[in-house]
Parts: C-alpha cells; structure tokens; sequence
C-alpha cells in the first residue's frame, strides 16, 4: 500500500472565491475522488483549524492499494479537476509518498 499525502497553503482571495470559499470548494472536490478512481483504499480531506504562520490550510491524505493506482490516479480527470482548481487559489503545495510496512 502506497501513502500520499498532500498540503496546501491558499491565497486570501482570488478571482474563484475568498480563501474561506475556496477551501470548502477543494475539500469538496477532493473528497468526490473517492468514489471516481479505482485504487484508493482510504481518502480523507480537512481543512486546518489552526490560523498561524507554518500551519497549512488544506490536507489530503489517499491510501492506494498499490503504486500502479498511484499512478493511474496522477492522470485521472477527477484528479486533473482538482488541480486545475487548486492551482489557481493555492500559492504553496508540498507532497510526500511513501510505501506503507505492514
């Protein structure tokens, strides 16, 4: 089983929302992948309570059965929505994958 994981720091406004309503708009569509690709064991999306500097505002956190559903899913539409959208209201992204021992 592969584990990624996903952060995200938003922007205060932008031309899709302020940051409030863009947060709520990614959880949502980040949440909907669940049920769109094969392969993921696991999904689960939130936004940050906390407001403070090096704190970020938006988590992902997919389990996937394998690094070939990993794969498939970096190409999926549902996925590719996602990041289009992301990519307009976020200003920093960090990621991690890593092989989960059993």
């Amino acid at each position: 089983m592969i584990k990624h994981i996903v952060l995200w720091k938003f922007l205060d406004i932008t031309e899709e929302g302020t940051k409030k309503e863009n947060l709520k708009h990614a959880e949502s569509l980040l949440l909907a992948m669940k049920d769109k690709i094969e392969g993921i064991a696991e999904l689960k999306a939130g936004i940050n309570m906390q407001i403070e500097d090096g704190y970020s505002d938006l988590v992902l956190s997919i389990t996937f059965t394998d690094e070939t559903a990993l794969k498939a899913y970096q190409n999926h539409p549902a996925h590719q929505e996602v990041k289009e959208f992301l990519g307009k209201v976020r200003y920093e992204r960090r990621v991690i994958d890593y092989e989960i021992n059993q």
